[in-house]
């Protein structure tokens, strides 16, 4: 949801939180709701595949990924990333 906003918020939420801006009490509630749902979708579909990243770069490679794991027969993948 921040990529959109501007790129490098992905960054910087990892290695320098502080200069973010805070996040209002309603958007924390929506994170926190995804979160939750994410986990019980995981759990309702235990053969999914989670592709997730942990930097820039591989958040850049999430449609490669995608395509592999959907080359490979996956049919439920969690944090997909689609470009067209």
């Amino acid at each position: 949801m921040m990529f959109p906003r501007h790129p490098s918020w992905l960054w910087l939420k990892k290695p320098d939180k502080a200069k973010l801006p805070p996040i209002v009490e309603n958007t924390q509630a929506m994170f926190d709701t995804g979160h939750m749902f994410e986990q019980y979708a995981e759990k309702k579909f235990p053969n999914g595949v989670t592709l997730g990243f942990n930097s820039y770069n591989e958040y850049l490679s999430l449609p490669r990924w995608t395509s592999e794991a959907l080359k490979s027969g996956a049919k439920t993948i969690f944090q997909a990333r689609f470009e067209g």
